[in-house]
C-alpha cells in the first residue's frame, strides 16, 4: 500500500507507525502476518490513543513532528503525493 511504500522510501528520515483501532490483537496479528507490514503496528486496546488524537473514523493519518506536535492530519485514504508532501514539510531543509 501507499504507507508501506512510503515507509520504505523515506527509510530513516521518517518513522511510520500504525495503530490498530477498535480491533482485537489476535485479529490484527493474523491480518498482519498474512499481509505483512514495513513499519511497526501498535495495538490500542482501550482506544486511548484514538481518543487522545480525536480519531473520528478510519483511515486517518497523523503527521507528528519531532517535538510531538501534530503538524498535519489527513482524513480518508491518502495518496502518495499528499503523503510525501506532509512528510517532506516536516523534514529539515536539504534532507535528501
Amino acid at each position: 500500500g501507499v504507507l508501506q511504500q512510503a515507509a520504505q522510501n523515506f527509510g530513516e528520515r521518517a518513522q511510520f507507525l500504525g495503530v490498530v483501532y477498535q480491533d482485537e490483537a489476535q485479529n490484527a496479528e493474523r491480518y498482519l502476518k498474512r499481509k505483512g507490514s514495513t513499519y511497526p503496528q501498535l495495538i490500542d486496546p482501550s482506544s486511548r490513543c484514538a481518543i487522545d488524537y480525536g480519531v473520528a473514523g478510519v483511515p486517518e493519518s497523523f503527521f507528528v513532528d519531532p517535538n510531538g506536535i501534530v503538524a498535519d492530519k489527513h482524513v480518508g485514504p491518502i495518496g502518495p503525493a499528499d503523503l510525501a508532501r506532509a512528510v517532506n514539510s516536516m523534514l529539515p531543509r536539504g534532507t535528501p
